[in-house]
């Protein structure tokens, strides 16, 4: 994640994706969800752990969907799902 996530955006970031795993907790987002190279997508993501023992989380799954805007005058990569909504949902005992 360090490769292609900078600074606070990776602090944000990986912050989120392990809460998914060591809680457990399934992720849902709304809003920009992704910015690259001067477009933006605002759409929805969600995020499941995955446990290869089913039991301990080891990994995650993601999905994306977003509507990509007409080309801004910024150069970044962004994760941020800036200014709408974020939810964790605890995954109760397996």
């Amino acid at each position: 994640m360090t490769e292609f996530f900078q600074g606070d955006v990776y602090r944000r970031v990986f912050a989120r994706h392990k809460r998914v795993v060591a809680e457990p907790a399934l992720y849902h987002g709304s809003g920009r969800v992704f910015h690259h190279e001067g477009r933006s997508g605002r759409g929805e993501r969600i995020i499941l752990p995955l446990a290869e023992d089913g039991r301990n989380g080891d990994g995650i799954l993601g999905a994306t969907i977003y509507e990509l805007s007409a080309p801004l005058d910024v150069e970044r990569v962004d994760d941020t799902l800036s200014g709408e909504t974020e939810s964790f949902f605890p995954i109760g005992n397996v």
